[in-house]
């Protein structure tokens, strides 16, 4: 009952549904694909993510309550202790992030509903830590001796997306963005035809995921902490020490948009 009080004050002004803005490429992309899908949801999706008034049922027996996104909450004082505490930020109404509402809940305050998002995020983060030699970016491009260029392998494309819609964590958001992606590059390399005195292709030199050039760290998911999560538009975004892992609700989900 304790957690529902507390969550409620919060939770009735905040609508858990967004990312902190940063500015870099990468969350540039994930905004557009989450625009790009939006015709593809069902009405009652599109009515979900439109509707900032609705009441949404949780995972769980919690419940989160959605309001006008117009409300605004006065902005809470840090506390001087922040161990223990998860910071959640509200970016919805496009303040700066520096300007942005907030608030401070205990990890044991979390309702159900909000653990099962993160849990999705750490799942999906220990899963590509050990599976991304699986998913074998490189063999997406390779040359051709036969033709005397580099060419796009959409057979292993089709393998990259297929391994990761798998997982059941994915969005159907981020494959199609990936596939469209990869046809693209398909058509785009044919036409260059780019031979071994060139660089080759660009573009998959960093991880497609991540934009990260190193490889991501494997995740132990006893490790994986988060200290904020940050609320934009229709997704969430976890954030443990090391990176960001993005969230779309999806057929009544959260699932990855990006990492």
């Amino acid at each position: 009952m304790k957690t529902k009080v507390i969550l409620f004050l919060f939770l009735a002004n905040i609508l858990l549904i967004a990312c902190k803005p940063t500015g870099n490429k990468q969350n540039e992309k994930q905004e557009n694909i989450a625009i790009e899908e939006q015709d593809t949801l069902t009405p009652e999706e599109q009515e979900f993510l439109a509707s900032l008034d609705s009441v949404m049922d949780s995972y769980e027996e919690e419940v989160i309550v959605v309001v006008n996104k117009f409300d605004k909450p006065d902005k809470t004082d840090e506390p001087d202790n922040m161990e223990g505490l998860i910071t959640i930020v509200d970016t919805r109404n496009g303040e700066r992030y520096s300007d942005a509402p907030r608030e401070y809940i205990k990890y044991e305050d979390l309702p159900d509903s909000l653990n099962v998002i993160i849990k999705t995020a750490k799942e999906f983060a220990f899963w590509y830590g050990e599976n991304r030699q699986k998913l074998a970016q490189g063999k997406l491009i390779k040359y051709s001796d036969s033709l005397g260029y580099y060419v796009f392998d959409m057979n292993h494309g089709n393998f990259y997306l297929q391994t990761l819609k798998e997982t059941g964590l994915v969005s159907d958001s981020l494959i199609s963005y990936l596939r469209n992606m990869f046809l693209k590059d398909q058509i785009e390399f044919e036409k260059d035809k780019l031979g071994r005195d060139t660089d080759g292709p660009i573009g998959y030199v960093a991880d497609i995921l991540t934009n990260w050039q190193e490889q991501p760290p494997t995740i132990d998911t006893n490790e994986f902490i988060v200290y904020e999560i940050s609320l934009r538009s229709n997704t969430i975004r976890i954030y443990p020490e090391y990176s960001g892992i993005t969230l779309i609700y999806e057929k009544g989900h959260w699932l990855v948009l990006g990492y």
